[in-house]
C-alpha cells in the first residue's frame, strides 16, 4: 500500500484540500514505508504535546471572594516581593484576574497564574480573613521595625490555626498598640 500513494505524496498533490508542506510531504513519504506502529510512535509526541499545550491554555483556574491563595509570582514582578506569601481574594476582575489583600498591601488584577489555591475549608478561610483583619490593624500603628518583621512572619504561615506561640505573639502586639 505504501508504495501505491508514495508518488501522489511526493509529487505534493492536493488531498481533500490539505496542502503539504515539503518537509511534511518527505516526512509523510518516509512514513508510506513504514509499519504501522512506528508511525504511531512519530506522531503521537506531536499530538500530546499539542493537546496538553490545548489543556493548559484553556484552563480556567477560578476562585471565589474571600478564598485564601498563595503568590506564585512566576513572571510579575510587580508581586515577586510577596512570593509565598497568603493573599485573600477580594475582587473578580475580567479576564481570569483578581484583586487581593496581602498583609501589608493590595494589588488589583493578579493573574490566576500568579496564584496557587490552599484548598482552606470556608471556615479556615474565614479564620485567615480575620487574621489578616488584625494583621493590618497592627501595621497601620506601626512603619517598620521589630513589629513589622513579626508581622511578615505571619505573611508566610501554611495554617489558619496559630500556635500558642503565635498567638501570644500577635495579642502582645494587639495589646501594645491599645
Amino acid at each position: 500500500m505504501g508504495e501505491e500513494i508514495r508518488p501522489q505524496i511526493l509529487s505534493k498533490s492536493t488531498t481533500r484540500g490539505y496542502h503539504l508542506s515539503k518537509k511534511k510531504t518527505i516526512e509523510l513519504g518516509k512514513l508510506a514505508k513504514t509499519k504501522p506502529e512506528e508511525v504511531k510512535e512519530f506522531f503521537e509526541p506531536d499530538v500530546t504535546k499539542r493537546i496538553k499545550a490545548r489543556i493548559e491554555r484553556d484552563k480556567k483556574v477560578t476562585f471565589k471572594i474571600g478564598e485564601v491563595v498563595r503568590i506564585v509570582p512566576k513572571d510579575n514582578t510587580e508581586i515577586k516581593h510577596w512570593r509565598g506569601c497568603w493573599a485573600i481574594i477580594t475582587k473578580i476582575s475580567e479576564q481570569n484576574n483578581y484583586d487581593i489583600k496581602l498583609w501589608n498591601a493590595t494589588k488589583k488584577a493578579v493573574s490566576s497564574h500568579n496564584l496557587v489555591s490552599l484548598n482552606l475549608t470556608d471556615d479556615q478561610c474565614q479564620q485567615m480573613n480575620e487574621l489578616c483583619d488584625r494583621i493590618w490593624k497592627i501595621r497601620l500603628n506601626f512603619s517598620g521595625g521589630i513589629v513589622y518583621h513579626n508581622l511578615e512572619y505571619f505573611a508566610h504561615i501554611k495554617h489558619p490555626t496559630l500556635s500558642d506561640d503565635e498567638k501570644f505573639i500577635l495579642h502582645s502586639l494587639e495589646n501594645y498598640i491599645n
